[in-house]
């Protein structure tokens, strides 16, 4: 299954493209940073399944 992209500068902003993303059914691709790391970590695992992480320099060739 694709993912969509979502890219944010802050937790508010992430949350909420998170949301968004899994109220449709959705994957989510973030980018693979302290940032979105740590929210991986702290979301319940039911939700953190739904995310992949790549890295900066691969990201646009990750499918989404």
């Amino acid at each position: 299954m694709s993912a969509c992209l979502c890219i944010a500068d802050d937790e508010q902003d992430a949350l909420t493209q998170l949301a968004a993303v899994l109220a449709v059914g959705s994957q989510v691709l973030w980018p693979d940073d302290a940032l979105h790391r740590q929210l991986v970590k702290a979301l319940p695992s039911a939700v953190s399944e739904r995310i992949q992480l790549a890295k900066a320099e691969n990201i646009t060739a990750q499918p989404f």
